[in-house]
């Protein structure tokens, strides 16, 4: 029971009952959760707060009696009165209750409720003891510890019970290269075997973590690859390359059967080298023409054109320079290309320049029906070529 004061808690009204005896008005104070808060007197039991709290602040009402000077002076000769007398009485009455709530509540407020048997305590909180594994997971609030609540050296190893901290109690990213001190981490420290490559990380070891002189010699690396890429900005030197694949990578060499070599790009096959040295490619699939037309850089690419079921004469202008460009990913100079036409016709086919696209000598050339003619197509300059009959 306390004699001073009273603890409410709101409940949307601004008026508060004051339970206990008092000498003067200006004895009585206020609090809302802990701060001052003024007020005006209803009656003498009753005071009204000048701002309504919240609903569920903690609203104390309670008495602060002066203790620096009697609230009577008596003097001799002087009239005794009751009032008098009583004002002393309860000066020192109220002080003494004021104490003794003020004892009752601090020791409240020291040792809370709740369980305390895992802490001793002396007399006067002095001296707290805590048993043994008493601090547990469970009773450390995540965050709780911070680098800054852990003195330097605090945790060492003979405090870490072994295999305490595993990786499911490290949180990722948690131990940086900053928390660790330089050569804290040494072999002795590491069982055998502990660090293994299912433990790193793809890509955590970069090549600027790798010091220059500390050089990686063919006996520490497995010959086998396996399915990985391999890169390098230098040179590639070996006795012998030998591919093994039967299947068209995307671009590059393979074994398309028993002592056959291949070469692909864009994932089909383009050229191939028989068991006997039969040298084949890859004929895509070509243009027909019935009439006169202009070419194009397909129908050249393609390496077979074929005229047929005409009657008279008919011309076919070559395709531009810029349009040969266009077809070929990074054209470059002296960048070379064979193409035939067939005339399968009755009559004459007449091959005519085009800008950017000369014959030999400036001059159109004729291909005779049913005879063949074929062609070298050089290129000289960006969007400039000449072709050149070498058959």
């Amino acid at each position: 029971m306390a004699y001073s004061y009273e603890i409410y808690t709101a409940s949307g009204s601004n008026q508060f009952v004051v339970p206990f005896g008092y000498i003067r008005r200006e004895h009585v104070l206020a609090t809302v959760n802990g701060t001052a808060a003024t007020f005006a007197w209803i009656n003498s039991g009753l005071i009204q707060l000048d701002t309504t709290p919240s609903v569920g602040a903690s609203v104390r009402v309670y008495r602060l009696t002066p203790l620096t000077a009697p609230l009577v002076d008596f003097t001799d000769g002087a009239t005794l009165v009751a009032a008098d007398l009583d004002t002393n009485a309860n000066q020192s009455i109220y002080t003494q209750q004021e104490l003794s709530d003020s004892q009752a509540e601090g020791l409240a407020n020291v040792i809370p409720n709740g369980d305390k048997g895992d802490i001793t305590t002396s007399v006067g909180g002095t001296v707290w003891t805590i048993d043994n594994s008493a601090v547990t997971n469970a009773k450390i609030g995540a965050g709780a510890v911070t680098e800054t609540k852990i003195g330097t050296g605090a945790v060492t190893e003979a405090k870490i019970g072994t295999g305490a901290v595993t990786e499911a109690k490290i949180g990722t990213g948690a131990v940086t290269e900053v928390k660790i001190a330089t050569d804290a981490v040494t072999e002795t420290k590491i069982g055998t075997g502990a660090v293994t490559s299912t433990k790193i990380a793809d890509g955590t070891i970069l090549n600027a973590d790798i010091n220059a002189s500390a050089a990686i010699v063919g006996t520490k690396i497995s010959p086998n690859f396996g399915s990985q890429n391999v890169a390098t900005t230098g040179t590639s030197t070996a006795a012998s390359f030998s591919p093994s694949s039967s299947t068209a990578p995307t671009t590059g060499m393979y074994l398309p059967g028993t002592d056959t070599f291949g070469i692909s790009t864009n994932g089909i096959e383009r050229t191939r080298i028989t068991t006997d040295g039969a040298r084949c490619y890859n004929q895509p699939t070509f243009s027909t023409y019935t009439t006169a037309a202009t070419l194009s850089a397909a129908d050249l690419k393609a390496g077979l054109i074929l005229g047929t079921t005409f009657a008279t004469g008919q011309t076919f202008t070559l395709p531009t320079g810029t349009d040969i460009d266009s077809a070929f990913s990074n054209p470059f100079n002296n960048m070379t290309f064979e193409w035939s036409f067939v005339n399968n016709a009755t009559a004459q086919i007449t091959l005519a320049v085009n800008t950017g696209h000369t014959i030999l000598n400036s001059m159109s050339l004729n291909i005779n029906s049913d005879n063949c003619r074929r062609f070298a197509t050089r290129r000289t300059g960006s969007g400039t070529y000449v072709s050149y009959r070498i058959g």
